[in-house]
């Protein structure tokens, strides 16, 4: 974990790591947690390819049943990002990861660690009279151990009908469907 390198937050790493990530022609952000998102555009297909980095970083103190409990939660991810955009008639994006799990806590001897896949994606399309279809998916599967042996896979689906309205677009009224 990042704490086995004396980095117990985010905001512990070193400056010139930082300065480092600001120089490189990407996004990066950080507060509890750090992104790095990096990507190509090729404008002839209209398509860009993204490469994505999260690391997020959590420490609770609590009491349970009366005994102080110290848990630390952190996830690391990686994953690519395809993203089809043609300005004002469609967008598609195809978004895969994968996720490695760390968590501790000291009410419980045992350490969690457990590795997610995940794949996103979402679309709109523009139709005639300023209307607007879209929907999103998203599939996880959730490594299977003894914390947890049931349910490790989720998929849910959702999608909406939007009107947008007014000069410029400026208002938007959408009917959602969630969970299909």
């Amino acid at each position: 974990t990042i704490k086995s390198f004396g980095v117990e937050r985010v905001s512990m790493i070193p400056d010139t790591y930082i300065n480092w990530l600001k120089s490189l022609p990407l996004y990066a952000t950080w507060e509890d947690y750090l992104i790095v998102h990096a990507g190509f555009n090729f404008k002839k297909i209209d398509l860009r390819i993204s490469f994505n980095t999260n690391i997020n970083m959590s420490h609770t103190n609590n009491y349970i049943n009366g005994a102080k409990n110290v848990s630390e939660n952190n996830s690391f991810s990686f994953g690519p990002e395809f993203n089809y955009d043609k300005e004002k008639r469609f967008n598609f994006s195809y978004n895969p990861s994968v996720t490695f799990n760390h968590n501790t806590a000291t009410i419980n001897a045992n350490t969690t660690d457990f590795w997610n896949y995940n794949q996103s994606f979402e679309g709109n399309y523009t139709l005639p009279h300023n209307f607007e279809i879209g929907s999103d998916v998203e599939w996880v599967i959730r490594q299977k151990i003894n914390a947890f042996d049931n349910n490790n896979t989720m998929f849910r689906w959702n999608a909406y009908l939007a009107k947008k309205m007014l000069k410029n677009n400026q208002l938007e009224l959408r009917a959602y469907v969630n969970d299909i």
